[in-house]
């Protein structure tokens, strides 16, 4: 393995800084990873928590704004402050990018990010996107896979954008008409999050594991809820393994550990993780010693990153020494760059 470091910083970063050096080695940028996120202490986002309070405002004032000028008129001063607090956090998003010495922690906060993503179904919710990133995804990237799902699966936004707030368990004592399964969270669980589009598993497991789902849920002024009467009574069986005998919050916390066990899982993420940052077509050799690294450290991710940064085809030139290779950087990336 030659390392490069204008090529770490290029392809594992934000790009080459007139301020900042380059990593020397691949110990240097696992090292400013594994250490403390200076970044968002100097450029903060606002959090869920601190969001709520205001979002509960603008629903209540969104209902009352027809009824008075005074409430249309308040409406629109928390939405234009709403809307501050949005392009704030943009500009400190783009800024930890911009100053950063630690560019591959920026580059794996958007790759995770994107892994676990949400969007916004409501002009409301758009508030709690970045929020969501910031809580879940950054404080994760260089620990457990197994954390960082837990974590995303069960945010708010996640259950909110998969519309897993509406399941109802067929049988719970709260089933009735126009209320039901819904599969959404446990089909991205298992396609995208966990074992991937041709990972071993089949409808009965999404069945199942949609089962096992119901109860979760979150309310704009409670916030996080698991609600027993919502859930399917009874244990479900994922991949031949039974949860239960009833569902429950450990239970769905249980299931998310096995699937992040998975060696499916294992060369999904590998995989995604190496087409990337190294090549649309990366060679088979670089997958399957990410693949290794994952199952052998208990999906450890800097174990992961270590294995990738460590391979020859990591430091193979790219499209910035002339045409005919693939990866560039995406639009957000660059600007950064730039």
């Amino acid at each position: 393995m030659t390392f490069i470091p204008d090529l770490a910083d290029r392809r594992f970063g934000t790009g080459l800084s007139p301020r900042v050096a380059p990593p020397g080695d691949v110990a240097a940028v696992l090292n400013r990873l594994a250490g403390p996120d200076h970044m968002a202490s100097r450029f903060p986002i606002v959090s869920t928590q601190e969001i709520a309070p205001k979002v509960a405002d603008l629903r209540a004032l969104q209902r009352a704004r027809a009824e008075s000028d005074a409430a249309e008129e308040a409406y629109r001063a928390v939405r234009r402050e709403m809307e501050a607090v949005r392009h704030a956090s943009f500009r400190a998003h783009l800024a930890r990018g911009i100053e950063t010495p630690d560019g591959f922690r920026e580059r794996l906060t958007h790759f995770w990010a994107d892994h676990f993503t949400v969007r916004a179904r409501n002009g409301l919710m758009r508030h709690y996107v970045t929020p969501y990133v910031e809580e879940t995804i950054r404080p994760r990237v260089a620990g457990r896979f197994a954390d960082m799902l837990r974590a995303a699966i069960l945010h708010p936004m996640m259950l909110l954008y998969l519309d897993q707030v509406q399941s109802v368990g067929p049988n719970s004592p709260v089933a009735r008409d126009g209320r039901g399964l819904n599969e959404n969270l446990a089909r991205e669980v298992l396609e995208l999050h966990t074992l991937g589009v041709d990972g071993p598993y089949g409808q009965q497991d999404v069945r199942q594991l949609a089962e096992l789902f119901t109860g979760l849920s979150w309310v704009i002024d409670r916030g996080f809820w698991f609600r027993p009467r919502y859930a399917e009574p009874g244990a479900e069986t994922v991949l031949g393994v039974t949860y239960g005998p009833e569902v429950s919050l450990g239970a769905i916390e249980s299931v998310l550990d096995d699937l992040a066990a998975h060696p499916a899982t294992a060369l999904h993420l590998a995989t995604k993780l190496a087409v990337h940052f190294v090549s649309d077509a990366p060679p088979v050799g670089l997958i399957d010693v990410m693949t290794a690294a994952y199952l052998a450290s208990d999906g450890a991710l800097m174990a992961v990153y270590d294995a990738m940064l460590r391979h020859p085809a990591a430091w193979t030139r790219g499209i910035e020494d002339g045409p005919g290779v693939a990866k560039v950087m995406q639009p957000f990336h660059f600007i950064q760059s730039a």
